[in-house]
């Protein structure tokens, strides 16, 4: 939850699943919640790299916001059935038309150990 002084202006639903951390939803209310998306991305991993998981999933919006803190975009499959023939076939066609895809940046951020994020320490 997210306070400016004492009122609530957001909110970030997280589920933890076995070893995935998923962010399910977010509410922000007001202007003042207006720029507060960057700092739900950042406590979101904060969250996920105290809680040791192994996969932090993010959602399907907002690319580059995630990609900026090092998200990876994997592809999703989708199954669909309708009663006609024509539509089947067309229907992949169409749906790359109307989302296409944006350009993917590999960025590395974070220091991975044995596969898992773990929190940085302190220097000595």
């Amino acid at each position: 939850v997210f306070y400016q002084q004492d009122r609530l202006i957001g909110h970030c639903l997280l589920l933890f699943e076995d070893d995935v951390l998923r962010w399910m939803y977010v509410g922000k209310d007001g202007e003042e919640a207006e720029d507060l998306y960057p700092f739900m991305l950042y406590e979101i991993v904060r969250h996920a790299i105290e809680a040791g998981v192994r996969w932090l999933k993010l959602g399907i919006t907002t690319y580059v916001a995630k990609t900026d803190l090092g998200a990876e975009m994997v592809p999703l499959y989708m199954y669909m059935k309708h009663r006609t023939r024509l539509f089947p076939k067309l229907s992949p066609w169409l749906f790359r038309r109307m989302t296409p895809l944006p350009p993917q940046i590999a960025k590395s951020v974070f220091r991975r150990e044995t596969g898992r994020l773990r929190p940085a320490t302190a220097a000595p």
